[in-house]
């Protein structure tokens, strides 16, 4: 979607969701989604703010469900602790450190 809109990013279409940035002709909201049958959610260790569940999804400590944004092959989730960037976790080493 990013890249139809013109962005490199998917950053910028969460930040238009998120009511942070405006764009003049694009109106994005993000929609919940229902819990999947058979997913289960777990903290990952060293991150106090997000959950990961066995199906490669990412939950924000306000409740919004992500899959993380898309750099080169792999979903990757950019983690922040007071505003400053920690890591860039690949979303597939969140759930092996959540559940092996």
């Amino acid at each position: 979607m990013a890249t139809a809109c013109g962005y490199k990013t998917t950053g910028a279409v969460s930040s238009i969701a998120n009511g942070t940035r405006t764009h003049s002709s694009l109106q994005v909201e993000f929609v919940e989604e229902e819990e999947k049958e058979g997913e289960e959610w777990r903290s990952v260790p060293g991150m106090k703010c997000i959950r990961v569940s066995n199906m490669g999804r990412i939950r924000y400590r306000s409740g919004k469900v992500s899959t993380g944004g898309l750099v080169g092959a792999y979903c990757v989730y950019q983690y922040s602790e007071d505003n400053t960037v920690v890591e860039s976790p690949c979303v597939h080493e969140m759930v092996m450190r959540a559940f092996v």
